[in-house]
């Protein structure tokens, strides 16, 4: 009974896909490449090049909640996203992530041990960029800084740091494929500009998804790379 709807319905697509395919044509760029929403999850698998095990992270969205961050971050609505390994407590946290409408951005993180107590919490002035939904054009390169201000099990400042990175996008239709599927990706590439701690990071971002993959290159801790295995935004997979 829907064979004769369908055919029509791909047809459109891929022209709209055909239409659309130009390498820096911003009309190609649509969709939401950072779509955050309760109920949204995204699964990776972390490999290392230190010879550590494989790792399966789980990023989801399980609230939004209006908390005062103090200082000049005053009170804000965000999205509580936890993090969850599967094989390691050291990566276990829970993140507060502020959506604008064209900036998403990372306020908080609270480091979690393994009996699920707080070990460290640190706030990001005027907070961390994760996705700048204004920036689609192939080559924009732009820096960004932020204060990360830690705080221990109890609350007391420990210590504060000026993190600065430049972004520069990279490719707007870069082909990635993932256990999670095939993908056509904008990617970013983000480089620390403090001494003594080189990091680079290149991230891949699909439409109607969020970050497919992200690999990092560092001075600290060795090279590494996540990849989506599996993924739920709005209800869909």
């Amino acid at each position: 009974m829907n064979t004769p709807k369908a055919a029509p319905l791909a047809i459109t697509i891929c022209a709209l896909l055909v239409a659309g395919c130009g390498e820096n044509d911003p009309d190609a760029i649509t969709g939401d490449y950072y779509p955050m929403g309760v109920g949204n999850y995204w699964e990776y698998l972390e490999t290392y090049t230190n010879g550590d095990a494989p790792e399966t992270l789980r990023h989801e969205v399980n609230g939004t909640e209006t908390i005062d961050f103090g200082g000049e971050l005053g009170e804000r609505t965000v999205f509580v996203v936890d993090n969850t390994p599967d094989i390691t407590s050291e990566k276990s946290r829970t993140y507060y992530i502020e959506d604008d409408g064209d900036r998403v951005t990372r306020i908080r993180q609270v480091i979690v041990g393994t009996d699920s107590s707080t070990t460290k919490t640190q706030n990001y002035d005027p907070g961390a960029l994760k996705f700048d939904r204004t920036r689609i054009t192939k080559g924009e390169t732009w820096t960004e800084s932020h204060t990360r201000y830690t705080y221990d099990a109890d609350g007391n400042p420990t210590g504060e740091l000026l993190q600065q990175y430049t972004f520069t996008i990279t490719e707007i239709h870069e082909k990635v494929i993932v256990a999670a599927g095939t993908f056509d990706c904008i990617t970013i590439t983000r480089e620390d500009l403090l001494p003594d701690n080189y990091e680079i990071k290149t991230y891949y971002y699909a439409s109607g998804v969020g970050k497919v993959k992200e690999i990092s290159e560092q001075s600290s801790s060795g090279n590494k790379m996540e990849e989506l295995t599996t993924y739920s935004v709005g209800g869909l997979d």
